[in-house]
């Protein structure tokens, strides 16, 4: 049996990049919320991290901070320097505390457990972004491709939403072994 989901799909790297399309459009103060970020440490579970760039501040005017798309993120909207270029379920709780679940984090296309998903009240938000709250992970639709050497014969799918028809949702994320 093929399971339609997975709890730890392991993204290791970090590729701050200008070709990171799927990002998406930021909030237009995003330059604001940004300007002038230094280089400095930042604060984590093993201590500190910092980031080091040539000129000491790093350029919130390349495509990493800017408007990709439509959906209101920029590629930091997830990979936010406070949580050491990555994102945390602890922040994720805090952004969907302040904002009622609407911050641009929490979006359908990816933030939900399923795109079809009931996001019309704080309530139905919260269920809908229980993966993304819980443990950070961000789905990743993949259809079935023509031609394949497998076949999808049952589906676990506790969001209602993979099956052969609409392809498999994979959640991937920040991994950290077990302790």
């Amino acid at each position: 049996m093929l399971r339609t989901y997975a709890s730890h799909v392991v993204l290791s790297a970090l590729v701050v990049a200008p070709f990171v399309a799927s990002c998406a459009a930021p909030p237009e103060d995003i330059s604001q919320e940004t300007a002038g970020l230094s280089a400095g440490n930042v604060s984590n579970e093993s201590g500190t991290s910092q980031t080091f760039t040539a000129s000491g501040v790093v350029d919130t005017q390349n495509e990493f901070f800017q408007s990709l798309g439509t959906n209101g993120r920029a590629c930091v909207t997830c990979h936010d320097p406070s949580d050491n270029w990555t994102i945390t379920p602890a922040h994720l709780q805090q952004r969907f505390a302040a904002t009622a679940g609407t911050d641009p984090v929490f979006r359908t296309n990816d933030g939900s457990n399923s795109p079809l998903a009931n996001v019309s009240t704080v309530a139905a938000r919260t269920a809908a972004y229980s993966m993304l709250l819980s443990k950070g992970l961000i789905r990743i639709g993949i259809a079935i491709p023509t031609g394949a050497e497998f076949e999808l014969v049952a589906v676990d799918d506790p969001y209602g939403f993979a099956s052969a028809a609409n392809g498999l949702s994979l959640f991937a994320g920040r991994f950290r072994p077990p302790t």
